[in-house]
């Protein structure tokens, strides 16, 4: 009986010290966004003092053309809206990083730019990279950016290519938060257009 309060009082301390935001699955094609889990929905975390390191996924979701990545390029960093609080490494999930990764000031940006010797099958979500946050503080919020990179992501070695659109946040502000706002999709649009809604 002892042994199982124990366990139980240990799960429930290892659930406090990381809680999670989730969304929806971004509809729309060719989407690249940072996210807490593989299923593309949690873009927020909460991280006790002294947690070492946190796992973030770049994710593409709901490819518009049919079969395997061929080539893509992106880069994820902390210093999105004024926070340089963190550290970022990765590795892509295939092939080899192309681009490499230096150290700033006070962070480190992931760049990646993979060809994998084979195509690379794309599926509704796909998983382009493992991605590591090393938080230097936790009193406040670490803002994480993507950006594509200067290719496209090619789906298909006879299919083109198609640009990656941003699937959570957006490239100009966080794609995703650690001990801070979870971020929300930004979509461009006209003034005209935003009346037409409550029309």
């Amino acid at each position: 009986m002892k042994v199982i309060g124990r366990i139980s009082c240990l799960s429930l301390m290892m659930l406090a010290s990381v809680a999670y935001t989730y969304a929806q699955i971004d509809p729309d094609p060719d989407g690249l966004g940072l996210y807490f889990d593989q299923g593309a929905t949690v873009v927020s975390s909460t991280v006790a003092e002294g947690t070492e390191s946190v796992t973030a996924y770049l994710i593409l979701t709901n490819p518009s053309v049919g079969g395997s990545l061929v080539h893509w390029s992106a880069s994820v960093s902390a210093v999105c809206g004024g926070s340089g609080n963190a550290m970022v490494t990765g590795l892509p999930t295939e092939g080899f990083n192309l681009a490499l990764n230096m150290p700033g000031s006070d962070h480190w940006v992931f760049e990646v730019s993979v060809a994998p010797e084979t195509p690379f099958p794309a599926t509704t979500i796909t998983v382009l990279a493992v991605i590591t946050i090393w938080p230097n503080r936790y009193d406040i919020p670490i803002n994480l950016c993507v950006a594509p990179g200067s290719e496209f992501g090619g789906y298909g070695a006879d299919s083109g290519g198609a640009e990656f659109q941003p699937s959570s946040g957006s490239w100009e502000m966080p794609a995703a938060t650690i001990n801070g706002q979870a971020p929300v999709e930004v979509i461009p649009s006209s003034w005209g257009r935003v009346k037409s809604v409550f029309r």
